[in-house]
């Protein structure tokens, strides 16, 4: 099965095929087809081209000798590929060079404990879902923009972003995001972007028993349609913006440390026991 992988020559790997270290040196270039594909960690040098666009799914299980679970210096593929990273050690990942520079999605599946780290170096952008099951995840100097088409699910003992006085600062783009109960979101002290919504029908979604940290940033609920937010006692916003062109229906009692912004749709509660609470202004 080549999946959507339709290049020719280079070296190929088929499914059911697990291979220790890869280093990709110029100007060779490295395909994948199938699945079942089990890498420790990926060097591309500049010149060379790794290529995951035949297979749905790759488990990276390690890193690279330069401590980083894909280093790319060269040109990377992987649209419509699902990467899962089960590294046991704090780790890195560099996908930002020459050639599509993102992946499918990606599942963080690290052992618990102080070294589950996942540094995403120059940012990222994923195609489809983002799941944090396990491990940390941030991006370098915590300055760096993530964007993620589909949906943000951090679960239990799972965290996003940094807790102050190292909080992100760049803008994250989720379809949807959901904090389960055990896990935790950092937020970025700049935006967060909500463009979507899960299959359930709500863009933003905070458990009891999960945490929600703004770190005095900003969400904004962008969805073009109708959509629902619930807090649960995740933890307050700091400035929510309801930017879309339908109206947000507030599950949960609602706070909001700072200001409320509503453009040309509105906000509302799902029931009268449901409480609103703007500590700056509305506007």
């Amino acid at each position: 099965d080549t999946g959507g992988n339709t290049n020719t020559g280079g070296v190929k790997i088929y499914g059911n095929s697990t291979l220790r270290d890869l280093t990709i040196d110029s100007p060779n270039k490295v395909y994948t087809y199938g699945d079942d594909i089990q890498i420790e960690g990926i060097d591309i040098n500049s010149g060379a081209t790794f290529d995951s666009r035949g297979s749905d799914y790759l488990l990276i299980y390690g890193e690279h000798a330069s401590a980083r679970a894909i280093d790319c210096a060269g040109s990377f593929y992987g649209i419509g590929t699902l990467y899962e990273f089960t590294s046991a050690t704090t780790s890195a990942i560099d996908v930002i060079c020459s050639g599509s520079n993102y992946m499918g999605g990606m599942i963080l599946n690290m052992p618990t404990g102080g070294n589950d780290f996942m540094e995403m170096l120059g940012g990222v952008t994923i195609e489809n879902n983002l799941t944090i099951e396990d491990g940390n995840f941030y991006t370098q100097s915590y300055d760096k923009d993530v964007t993620v088409g589909g949906d943000v699910i951090v679960e239990d003992g799972a965290n996003l972003g940094r807790a102050s006085p190292n909080q992100e600062s760049g803008d994250f783009t989720f379809g949807s995001l959901t904090i389960n109960s055990g896990g935790t979101y950092y937020a970025t002290n700049g935006t967060t972007n909500i463009t979507s919504e899960t299959s359930g029908g709500a863009a933003f979604s905070g458990s009891a028993g999960g945490t929600f940290t703004h770190n005095s940033g900003t969400v904004d609920i962008a969805t073009g349609s109708f959509t629902t937010l619930s807090q649960s006692n995740a933890g307050n916003f700091y400035n929510l913006i309801r930017s879309g062109s339908n109206y947000l229906r507030s599950q949960t009692n609602l706070v909001i440390d700072n200001d409320l912004t509503i453009g040309s749709s509105g906000i509302y509660p799902a029931n009268s026991e449901r409480s609103l609470t703007v500590s700056g202004d509305v506007i």
